[in-house]
């Protein structure tokens, strides 16, 4: 027995030894002309997964994400490639950086490297060969109609599909996580993830689901732990990507996921349309958003937002009204935010169905023009947005704000730049439910929203009132389900 465990120890030491363990490749960077980076690896079997993270001309603070951070999971030409195509690099910018890749399904890091622009290439050719091809160019056919709808800056022909996703697979080459601690201007109590339980692909559809973070995390990790985001896509060094939980500034109790196409596909005016079971229990939300790729106007509400559809996921959720009115699953919204700092108005349109919209797949569509949005459900209009004379700077609203700068664009400023898909679940913030509004409880009765939205503890109140809303969550049926997604031109 003896001389059979050594013998079996041997052969497992050889093994490991001929296998060896596994070495990030060095990483191949191009810049690109006149503008962008390619950074690329070499495929190989058993790689699943390649992150970039880096900095132009700043030193990475440890594992931070970088003002460059992405994760490619598909390679492409026998490469994995990380790919901005809208930075702008000198002869002499250093990229400070670091790698990792997931092989095997271990994760692997090439740490503290850095690299100096000498020269630039052709994105399309070096040494006479394309490594990332792409569909050639080619000017619109005799029969394209004109349309005034753009596609990252481009004309398309009239009643073009532009854009397609029936979510065999969550396709890199389309949508990428936008991963950070929720903040401002909406504050939801959640910390956007790109982990697999939050966001998934199944029979053709896309799960965005809601979990505890107390499932995963000691019990007291909310109120006394810190929270690092790894592949964060928000502002390097703040709180959306660093959190330490201190008093009543509590961490967020719920992640989720935000998946969205800004690198990869945005587009202004257009008809989108929208396949999706919206998320059922309380204090949930859908985020089915399109979103200003640029911020032309300004950040947040300054450049606006367009919601194709909300309803919150609460089964009853009254106004503590004279109406009563009811704003829970039942009703459904649609329309734009715009605004700034404490001046924001929700321009929407809502219809109410007869059962919740979370019972059942139902078809979101926009058409967007550049006088109006039009929203429909299930083929049927639910409201027409048209902005006041003048545009929407001459709202109530907005009256006597001199900053506003919607004047430098046309009558639909801000809704005349280019916008980028957004597909997302929500908790909370302080945003979507009014704070003068009552809900009822899965044993019966009702119960009033346990927080404030203008109290700075407002995240920490939600959480202590978990054992109210924690049971209206279910798994699947609390999930955000989208079956597919098409943009046509005009």
């Amino acid at each position: 027995m003896e001389m059979r465990v050594r013998v079996l120890v041997a052969i497992g030491f050889a093994c490991a030894l001929a296998r060896g363990e596994y070495v990030v490749p060095d990483a191949k960077f191009e810049a690109l002309k006149p503008r962008g980076l390619r950074v690329s690896i070499p495929d190989e079997p058993g790689i699943q997964l390649f992150a970039f993270h880096g900095n132009v001309n700043k030193e990475m603070n440890g594992l931070e994400a970088g003002q460059l951070a992405r994760d490619i999971i598909k390679a492409k030409n026998g490469r994995w490639v990380f790919l901005d195509d809208r930075l702008k690099l000198n002869v002499g910018d250093v990229i400070y950086y670091w790698l990792y890749v997931i092989y095997e399904g271990l994760g692997y890091q090439k740490l503290d490297q850095t690299w100096t622009v000498t020269e630039f290439v052709d994105p399309n050719n070096e040494d006479g060969a394309d490594r990332n091809p792409k569909p050639p160019v080619t000017p619109p056919p005799a029969t394209c109609g004109r349309s005034p709808t753009l596609v990252s800056g481009k004309s398309a022909c009239q009643g073009q599909l532009i854009f397609e996703e029936d979510f065999n697979t969550l396709d890199a080459a389309k949508w990428e996580h936008d991963v950070r601690i929720a903040g401002s201007p909406d504050f939801e109590f959640v910390a956007y993830t790109s982990e697999r339980g939050n966001s998934y692909v199944s029979d053709g559809v896309l799960h965005i689901a809601p979990t505890l973070v107390s499932e995963t995390r000691d019990e007291d990790f909310i109120t006394h732990g810190k929270l690092d985001l790894p592949r964060c896509t928000g502002i390097a060094g703040s709180v959306e990507c660093s959190k330490q939980a201190q008093g009543w500034d509590i961490l967020p109790p719920v992640f989720s996921a935000r998946v969205r196409t800004r690198q990869h596909f945005s587009f202004c005016y257009g008809q989108v349309e929208v396949r999706a079971k919206l998320p059922a229990g309380d204090w949930l939300f859908p985020e089915l958003w399109l979103e200003p790729k640029d911020n032309w106007y300004g950040r947040e509400y300054l450049s606006g937002r367009i919601r194709l559809a909300m309803a919150r996921g609460n089964r009853e959720l009254f106004l503590n009204d004279q109406k009563q009115s009811h704003i829970g699953e039942r009703r459904l919204e649609a329309g734009c935010t715009l605004g700034m700092d404490q001046k924001v108005r929700h321009e929407m349109k809502n219809w109410e169905g007869r059962s919740g919209w979370c019972e059942n797949f139902h078809v979101y569509s926009l058409t967007w023009t550049p006088d109006d949005m039009t929203f429909k459900v299930d083929g049927q209009t639910l409201g027409v947005l048209s902005p006041p004379p003048g545009g929407y700077r001459n709202l109530p609203t907005f009256t006597g704000s001199h900053d506003i700068p919607w004047g430098q664009g046309t009558k639909l400023a801000p809704f005349d730049k280019e916008f980028y898909l957004s597909l997302g679940l929500g908790v909370g913030g302080i945003q979507d439910f009014p704070d003068n509004c009552t809900t009822g409880l899965q044993q019966g009765g009702l119960h009033p929203k346990p927080w404030k939205n203008t109290s700075p503890k407002a995240m920490l109140q939600f959480w202590r009132d978990k054992e109210n809303w924690r049971q209206s969550w279910s798994s699947g049926n609390s999930d955000l389900q989208v079956d597919y997604v098409k943009v046509w031109a005009l």
